[in-house]
């Protein structure tokens, strides 16, 4: 099956704070953006995408695309290029079809309005250091989203292949959803219960080390959940809306192979059929066909009904994944009356109409420059 490689994107980025002065007490409302007078320069070369821009993102959502070059996203430490204009352009179509529309279509678009990130701004590359490394994004404080590589999106519209849209995921909409998960628990507090479930494990530093069956063997979604439970809670809000069926499977399986607690295979069938997986019993998806503990499967049921019961004290690794989503789902219900698989399945959708979307909706209305 599939290896999971999420961690490499999110690993460049800086810690999210954890408190925010009166942030429960910001209006945002208004538009920060002054909406009386155009915003947009009709002489430009860009001006109708300057204006779609405007009346997609501005008006409705208080939000603000930023695809122009800005030289302190290279600064003297990193350099970077400008993003195209075409690739701009997808892009801004694929964040409103893939984030925006999803949320307004669940919860309404005040909720965007008042929650969610001020500012995106498009990279044209990774942004490259002089000493070789690479930094693939950067996101502060819930206000600004950097996405980079953007020129790295296929203009081939209408013929993505699911290596597409699994990039499409672990280069950009993982990490949207993963600050805007920062974004919402800096408004709600993270429960105890989940802080609490895998302390001991937290590891500021080590979690780079870690492989993603490893990670799923101690209970989290990522290697980059072990960091801190600020990072984990933000990695499994964002795992459970945009991972695919595939890869969640693969996490249940590696979380199970150890073990599980008595209760765990109900509880396994149980958050399969919470994120909506189809296909359980098809023998040509992959987690009807694979390894694990050396021995070979043909059926998904059957390895669940020879994994060994795990009697000693201290709850099991599937144990703890399955109960931090159920932690993160009451809390979306109960302070943002969000119903999270109901997102999930909205998003999933969306990425399997997203050849229509691209060939329909977006190559159609692509600006030239003026």
């Amino acid at each position: 099956m599939k290896k999971m490689k999420y961690n490499l994107l999110l690993a460049a980025f800086p810690l999210f704070a954890a408190v925010s002065c009166g942030v429960d007490d910001d209006d945002f409302t208004a538009s920060i953006f002054d909406t009386t007078t155009s915003a947009v320069d009709a002489t430009s070369a860009t001006a109708p995408f300057d204006q779609w821009l405007y009346d997609t993102f501005v008006v409705p959502y208080n939000v603000e695309i930023d695809y122009r070059y800005k030289s302190q996203e290279s600064g003297i430490d990193y350099q970077v290029t400008a993003a195209g204009y075409e690739q701009s352009q997808a892009m801004a179509w694929l964040l409103k079809y893939l984030f925006y529309q999803p949320y307004e279509e669940v919860l309404g678009a005040e909720f965007l309005r008042q929650n969610s990130p001020r500012q995106f701004r498009f990279v044209g590359s990774y942004a490259v250091a002089t000493d070789g490394t690479v930094k693939v994004g950067y996101a502060k404080d819930g206000i600004l989203v950097s996405l980079r590589y953007v020129n790295g999106l296929n203009l081939d519209y209408g013929n993505w292949t699911e290596s597409d849209i699994d990039a499409l995921n672990t280069m950009y909409f993982r990490t949207i959803h993963h600050e805007f998960g920062h974004v919402l628990h800096m408004r709600r507090q993270i429960p105890s219960a989940f802080r609490q479930l895998t302390a001991s494990t937290y590891n500021a530093s080590g979690w780079s080390g870690l492989a993603d069956a490893e990670a799923h063997a101690m209970g989290y979604v990522t290697p980059y959940a072990a960091m801190s439970y600020e990072e984990d809670f933000a990695e499994t809000f964002s795992s459970v809306i945009c991972t695919s069926d595939e890869d969640w499977m693969t996490t249940i399986i590696d979380a199970t192979a150890n073990g599980m607690s008595s209760d765990d295979r109900n509880k396994v069938m149980a958050l399969i059929d919470s994120l909506r997986i189809t296909g359980l019993d098809d023998a040509s998806k992959p987690w009807n066909n694979f390894t694990a503990n050396g021995v070979a499967y043909t059926s998904f049921r059957d390895y669940l009904d020879n994994v060994p019961v795990v009697t000693s004290a201290g709850a099991s690794a599937f144990g703890l994944l399955q109960r931090k989503v159920e932690i993160l789902s009451d809390w979306c219900t109960t302070n943002w009356s969000l119903p999270i698989f109901s997102l999930r399945t909205n998003v999933q959708q969306k990425q399997s109409d997203i050849n229509d979307f691209m060939r329909d909706e977006v190559a159609p209305n692509i600006f030239k420059l003026q």
